[in-house]
C-alpha cells in the first residue's frame, strides 16, 4: 500500500475600515460611518488581489436606534448603485477594484457610507454584517463563499469557533471602526491506495451477462473484508456488488438489478398513473428513489431472481386498457410486455416470485395467478378455498420457500399455497402491528420485514418479523407510501450447464 497526502490551506485576508463621528461623553448623537475604500481581499503571501469580483454586504443594528439619533439602523442600499435581493432583505453591492479597494461598480469610484447608528445609542446594540463574494462584477455569476466551494469568512476572533460563518456581529462606536476578515479555504487531501484485483469471470457469468474481479477479500463476521483501508460495499458503482459467498466483486454489465439485501418498494397513486419505485437500504433503513413514471399505476412488484428484473402490475393506464405486465430495470426503464389474458378485470396488489421463477400475483379480493414471464402468459389462477381477502403484500422465504404475507383484518401471518390454493393462517396476531396495511418482504437471511400503515397518517412503520416466534419489532419510522408493495432477491440464480 502507498500513501500520499497533500494538504493546504489558503487564507485571504481582508480589511474594513470605518470612520464615525460623534462624541458620547458630549452627549453628541453618535453616527457611525463605515468606510469601504480601505476593504482589501487578497490570497495572503500571493499577492492575488480579487480585482473582476464583487461583494453583497448586508448589514442591521441588533436592535433599532431610538428616532432621536436620526441615523440609520440598516446599511442602506443607497451606499452603491447596484442592489442585490437576499431572500427578504435588498443589500449593496460593491466591486473590488484596483489595491483591493470596494468601489461602486458603476462610477468606479471608492464609497464611504455615512449616517450609520454608533452601538453605543439607546438602546445599545450591535451591528450584524454579512458578506457573499460573487465570481463577476455588479454580484453577478456564482457566488464563491459558500459550504459547496468551501470558501469560508470570519472575523479573526470567530477564527477558532467559526460560530459566525461568512458574518461578523460588531460594535460600531463613534470615531474610526476597523474590521478585519479572515477568509478561509481548504485543498483537498488525497490518499490513494492500490488494490491488487484479477478478472475471476466464469462461463456462468458470462452468459448471465455478468463480469467478477476477485480482489482476494475475506468473508468477516458477514461482511467482506478487503483488509486496512481496501474496498467496501459503499466504493462499488451500484452495478457491482460483494457475492457474499467468496467475497468477490460481481458485476452486471446489463441493465439488470444485482442481487443483494437491498428491499425495493411501489408507491403508486391510486388516484393516477404516477408510480415510483424506491430502494429501502437493509442497514440504514434509509429510503432513496430509484424512478418515477407518469405512465403506469403499477403494483404486485417481484424480483425475479434469474433474470434480475423486478416485474409489476399496471392497472391504471392513460388508456384505459386491462392490467398489463411490466418489467422494471435498474436503469429505471419500463417494458411493457403487454395485457395478458387470464389477469383482465382485477386489480393485482399483491406479486412475488417462487424459487423457480413462477410470478404469483393476488387481486384485491381472492383472486390468484401464476405468470410465466418468459412467454409471458397466465399458467393458472383462481380462487382461494378459503374465500378470504387475500393478503396485501406476498413475499417468498428463502428458508423454505413459502409465501408468506400478513392479513390484516386477522392482524397473523399466513402462507399461501398455490398448488393448493389455500391460506394457512399462524396465529398470535401481531397486536404491536394491529389492523394496519402492510407490505412485506425478506432479507436474504430469512428476516421477513413488515412496512406498516400507523395510526399516523403522516409516518410507515418498519418491522423485523420472527416468523417461528410470530413476533414484530419496531425498527425505524418511515416515508408514507401510498398503494405500495415491496420485493427482494432472496434466492440464488442457478448456474447456467456447462
Amino acid at each position: 500500500m502507498r500513501v500520499f497526502r497533500v494538504p493546504a490551506i489558503v487564507v485571504m485576508a481582508a480589511v474594513i475600515s470605518m470612520t464615525a463621528c460623534g462624541n458620547e461623553e458630549t452627549g453628541d448623537t453618535g453616527e457611525a460611518n463605515e468606510k469601504l475604500d480601505g476593504v482589501k481581499f487578497m490570497l495572503a503571501g500571493m499577492g492575488q488581489e480579487f480585482v473582476g469580483n464583487s461583494v453583497r454586504i448586508c448589514g442591521v443594528r441588533l436592535e433599532e436606534a431610538a428616532s432621536e439619533y436620526n441615523c440609520s439602523s440598516v446599511f442602506p442600499t443607497s451606499a452603491s448603485s447596484v442592489h442585490v435581493t437576499d431572500g427578504e432583505r435588498d443589500c449593496p453591492c460593491f466591486n473590488f477594484g484596483l489595491g483591493g479597494q470596494i468601489v461602486d461598480p458603476t462610477t468606479g469610484n471608492p464609497v464611504t457610507v455615512n449616517g450609520l447608528c454608533a452601538s453605543t445609542d439607546a438602546p445599545a446594540a450591535d451591528w450584524s454584517f454579512d458578506y457573499a463574494i460573487y465570481q463577476d462584477s455588479s454580484c453577478t455569476g456564482p457566488i464563491l463563499n459558500t459550504p459547496e466551494s468551501g470558501l469560508t469568512c470570519y472575523s479573526p476572533k470567530d477564527l477558532f469557533e467559526q460560530a459566525y460563518p461568512n458574518q461578523t456581529m460588531e460594535q460600531l462606536l463613534p470615531g474610526v471602526n476597523t474590521n478585519k476578515l479572515v477568509c478561509v479555504t481548504e485543498n483537498a487531501l488525497k490518499t490513494f491506495y492500490f488494490q491488487s484485483c484479477f478478472i475471476g469471470t466464469t462461463a456462468a457469468d458470462l452468459s448471465a451477462g455478468h463480469v467478477r474481479y476477485n480482489c482476494e477479500c475475506q468473508l468477516v463476521e458477514n461482511q467482506c473484508n478487503c483488509g486496512p483501508g481496501g474496498l467496501t460495499a459503499s466504493d462499488l458503482p451500484e452495478n457491482c456488488s460483494f457475492d457474499q459467498n467468496d467475497c468477490t466483486i460481481d458485476c452486471s454489465t446489463s441493465p439488470s438489478f444485482t442481487c443483494t439485501d437491498t428491499i425495493f418498494i411501489s408507491s403508486s397513486d391510486i388516484d393516477g398513473v404516477s408510480t415510483q419505485l424506491y430502494t429501502l437500504d437493509p442497514t440504514t433503513w434509509a429510503v432513496s428513489l430509484v424512478s418515477s413514471t407518469d405512465e403506469f399505476g403499477y403494483d404486485a412488484i417481484g424480483f425475479n431472481h434469474l433474470d434480475g428484473f423486478i416485474y409489476g402490475i399496471s392497472h391504471r393506464n392513460p388508456d384505459g386498457s386491462q392490467p398489463r405486465l411490466l418489467r422494471i430495470d435498474r436503469l429505471g426503464n419500463i417494458t411493457d410486455l403487454g395485457v395478458l389474458p387470464g389477469l383482465e378485470n382485477s386489480e393485482w396488489i399483491t406479486g412475488t416470485f417462487t424459487e423457480d421463477g413462477t410470478y404469483v400475483v393476488g387481486d384485491f379480493g381472492n383472486k390468484w395467478a401464476t405468470i410465466d414471464v418468459k412467454t409471458p402468459a397466465v399458467t393458472a389462477s383462481g380462487d382461494n378455498v378459503n374465500g378470504v381477502f387475500n393478503s396485501l403484500s406476498w413475499a417468498a422465504s428463502p428458508i423454505d420457500g413459502k409465501i408468506y404475507g400478513y392479513h390484516y383484518f386477522e392482524q397473523e401471518l399466513s402462507i399461501f399455497d398455490p398448488a393448493t390454493q389455500k391460506y394457512t393462517f399462524l396465529p398470535p396476531p401481531l397486536l404491536n402491528v394491529g389492523m394496519q396495511a402492510c407490505s412485506s418482504a425478506f432479507k436474504q437471511s430469512g428476516e421477513m420485514l413488515l412496512y406498516c400503515k400507523t395510526d399516523n397518517p403522516d409516518v410507515d412503520e418498519l418491522y423485523s418479523v420472527d416468523v417461528d416466534a410470530r413476533t414484530a419489532t419496531p425498527l425505524s419510522v418511515e416515508p408514507v407510501l401510498s398503494a405500495g408493495d415491496m420485493a427482494s432477491c432472496v434466492f440464488n440464480r442457478p448456474a447456467d450447464p456447462q
